[in-house]
């Protein structure tokens, strides 16, 4: 279900909307500024957005480090493929067998009324290698909530961000399990620090990394033996 013969990512994808910091300190300005409107506008996506590219820079090379430490991670950067049109085609997807991990993708957007092509493009990151592993985080975290059988309520969204900060240490995942563990009941809150969060760090521990999966070419594979090489890695 990997569409062949598409051209790779390059600034061109991007350049309507970007606009690359060129200094450390517009950098650390703009980082202060948007970490302080996530904080008071939590309902403003694009505050917390702006905060993860700008403060992303040197967690991306590590990040872009141990891809290039595996031979898939490095296929990866090579080809930098897409999860969205036309690189995927959810139409395809959609005719899947109902047990592969392509028909549950399909399923997972389709009951969420998502389109795979509305992750916003990275409009910061200079570096178009950094820009496009910061573009491929985004574009492949739907993927881990079908990956964990997580749906998209507040408390599972945060879940798979306690997963996300494990593996990638990406301060917007942590931005996002602090901003977003305020809108938890104090049950819900104390369950998600005393048990499923620490759960989930005991499983990114466990997993594949998972910007060393090539997600797209495990679409037509058994649902239940991706979960076994993914999660169950170690």
């Amino acid at each position: 279900m990997l569409r062949k013969g598409i051209k790779r990512f390059t600034c061109q994808d991007i350049k309507a909307n970007y606009h690359p910091i060129k200094s450390e300190s517009e950098r650390l300005s703009k980082v202060l500024e948007s970490s302080v409107k996530a904080l008071l506008y939590p309902k403003e996506a694009q505050h917390l957005s702006t905060f993860g590219e700008l403060s992303s820079y040197y967690v991306l090379k590590a990040i872009r480090q141990k891809m290039t430490q595996d031979s898939v991670g490095l296929q990866i950067l090579k080809e930098k493929p897409r999860i969205r049109p036309p690189y995927v085609n959810i139409e395809e997807l959609r005719a899947l067998p109902v047990n592969t991990l392509g028909r549950k993708y399909a399923y997972y957007m389709d009951n969420n009324a998502f389109e795979i092509q509305e992750r916003p493009l990275v409009k910061h990151i200079g570096d178009i290698e950094l820009a496009y592993i910061y573009q491929r985080y985004k574009e492949i975290h739907d993927l881990l909530h079908v990956s964990f059988e997580k749906d998209v309520s507040v408390y599972e969204e945060l879940e798979v961000k306690w997963f996300e900060f494990q593996q990638l240490e990406l301060a917007s995942a942590g931005m996002s399990a602090l901003v977003g563990s305020a809108l938890l009941s104090p049950q819900e809150a104390w369950q998600l620090f005393t048990q499923d969060g620490p759960k989930m760090i005991k499983q990114a521990k466990k997993a594949k990394f998972c910007m060393n999966v090539y997600f797209e070419k495990h679409f037509e594979q058994d649902f239940q033996e991706f979960k076994n090489f993914f999660l169950n890695n170690y």
